[in-house]
């Protein structure tokens, strides 16, 4: 008993570090790139760098807890937990697709989205990669396995983090145009319902294939920041 707790420790202690590694950076880039002129509006005397400090002690307790609810109840609760490479390789037709997918849709309407996407190649890493391991600990590793602890149904699980994390991630439209937020055109809908399409996807191979499987699936959709920062018309 003590040797696997020990074990599952460890592994929460690494996916703790590999969802934070992979945010600070991302963090780095809204605070000093993305959105330094609509923090200051907004927040006013509270300074970007100060905001920044806040969110690095904030995620970091975020990932611990999600790194530790994922590696102590995932297959507790009838998920796969972390999954293996041939669980990787079992998925692979939800990832090409979804990559396929995305990108298409990226390519038809992706010339006026916000600037949380970036126009440098080396933030579209950035944001790719945080997307893929970050997102996927907090959202899937994280809140799924607990919500599917509590309702005992992966699919309602599914829905219901699918929901929140888009309407989370959705606060970002508000930031672009000087705080002020978007309209609601065609493309602003598009990308409100992408991320949910996006999360509903990763929750269901999640729970079929395990965390790095749905990994693999989000840096596949994350292609479509390298297609905004070499073909938007914003950059």
């Amino acid at each position: 008993m003590a040797a696997l707790v020990h074990l599952q420790l460890r592994r929460a202690g690494v996916v703790a570090a590999a969802a934070y590694v992979t945010q600070v950076p991302y963090l780095v880039y809204l605070a000093r790139v993305a959105y330094p002129e609509a923090i200051k509006q907004r927040y006013g005397a509270v300074s970007a760098e100060d905001l920044l400090a806040l969110d690095l002690m904030r995620v970091a307790v975020l990932v611990i807890l999600a790194a530790l609810i994922g590696s102590f109840f995932s297959e507790r609760n009838g998920l796969p937990g972390l999954g293996t490479v041939a669980d990787v390789k079992a998925a692979w037709r939800w990832i090409v697709g979804a990559a396929l997918v995305v990108m298409i849709l990226h390519l038809i309407m992706g010339t006026e989205l916000p600037s949380q996407f970036p126009c440098e190649l080396r933030w579209a890493a950035v944001a790719a990669v945080k997307g893929a391991v970050f997102d996927e600990v907090v959202a899937r590793y994280g809140m799924m396995t607990l919500m599917v602890g509590v309702l005992r149904r992966p699919f309602a699980a599914n829905v219901m983090q699918a929901i929140f994390f888009a309407a989370v991630g959705a606060r970002a439209l508000f930031f672009d145009g000087g705080g002020q937020g978007p309209g609601l055109d065609l493309f602003t809908l598009a990308h409100l319902i992408t991320p949910l399409a996006v999360a509903l996807l990763a929750g269901h191979v999640y729970v079929r294939h395990g965390l790095l499987a749905a990994i693999a699936l989000h840096a596949a959709v994350g292609l479509r920041y390298f297609a905004h920062a070499l073909f938007s018309s914003l950059c």
